[in-house]
C-alpha cells in the first residue's frame, strides 16, 4: 500500500517495508494510546522495530484549493502557455 491510499484522521498502526512508501496498514484506532500500545506489542516480537503508529491529516490548502493544490497547478500552468 502506499501512504497516498492511507484513510485520513484516525491513528494508524502500519508496518513499514523496505522503503517510506512500502508500508502495510495493520489496524486502526480511534485513540493515540490504543495505537502506541498495539505498535509496543508488535515491536516487542520483532528485533528491528518495523511497526510505527501515524496519522494521515489531508492538507487543507491543497482541499481549498491553495497554490499547491493540483486543480490550481494546473491552472497556472495552462496561463503561463497562453500567454
Amino acid at each position: 500500500m502506499t501512504t497516498q491510499n492511507l484513510p485520513l484522521n484516525i491513528w494508524l498502526v502500519v508496518q513499514q517495508r523496505l522503503s517510506w512508501r512500502d508500508i502495510v496498514l495493520v489496524s486502526t484506532h480511534d485513540m493515540q494510546g490504543a495505537a502506541e500500545a498495539e505498535r509496543d506489542g508488535l515491536n516487542q516480537s520483532s528485533g528491528h522495530r518495523p511497526f510505527r503508529v501515524c496519522i494521515v491529516i489531508e492538507p487543507m490548502a491543497q482541499r481549498m484549493g491553495g497554490q499547491f493544490a493540483p486543480t490550481t497547478h494546473n491552472r497556472s500552468r495552462r496561463a503561463a502557455n497562453h500567454k
